[in-house]
């Protein structure tokens, strides 16, 4: 389940379409992005999460609205939540949460938290738009194209690049050094 990990940051790669969860930690804070997929898989983000929160403060990353992406909202519930104003004001909140519903119907799913869309404490409303947590500096830009909510994040002074999913890309977020 990881497939990629270094001192601050870890990637979760879910079996299904190889989606993938990133979580990107200093002394003072733990940013995650998307937790999503199968419920083995959010269950392994969430243990990972209570062994290295301790006080750090948590906060989620919501790159966009696709259900995929949202999947593991409940999963999480102390968590502070960053998306873009689009995904906050979404017309279509109960439309992408059926989506859930009937996906876990048609597999059998259980889950052991409720999904629910999520409720957003930060929401960006334009492009360069940074906010300080702890440690770190994220400035964002707004990413309309694959949703229009889509959300990309530079994450100083590491040099971390988050993005929204960039087809033909099998993945749904990358990570780069920013040089």
């Amino acid at each position: 389940m990881i497939h990629f990990k270094n001192d601050h940051l870890t990637v979760f790669q879910s079996s299904l379409y190889q989606t993938t969860s990133a979580i990107l930690q200093k002394n003072d804070v733990m940013v995650m992005t998307d937790p999503n997929w199968l419920p083995h898989e959010v269950q392994a983000i969430r243990e990972y999460v209570d062994r290295e929160l301790g006080d750090k403060k948590l906060y989620i990353i919501y790159t966009h609205s696709d259900f995929d992406h949202i999947i593991g909202s409940g999963a999480f519930p102390e968590a502070k939540v960053i998306a873009s104003e689009e995904l906050k004001a979404h017309a279509h909140k109960k439309e992408i949460m059926q989506k859930v519903s009937e996906f876990d119907q048609r597999y059998y799913i259980k889950r052991d938290y409720e999904p629910h869309y999520p409720s957003v404490d930060h929401a960006i409303s334009h492009d360069g738009e940074r906010l300080e947590l702890g440690s770190l500096s994220l400035t964002f830009y707004k990413a309309p194209g694959h949703t229009h909510d889509g959300l990309f994040t530079i994450i100083e002074p590491l040099g971390i690049f988050y993005q929204v999913t960039i087809y033909p890309m099998s993945s749904s977020l990358s990570f780069s050094a920013v040089t």
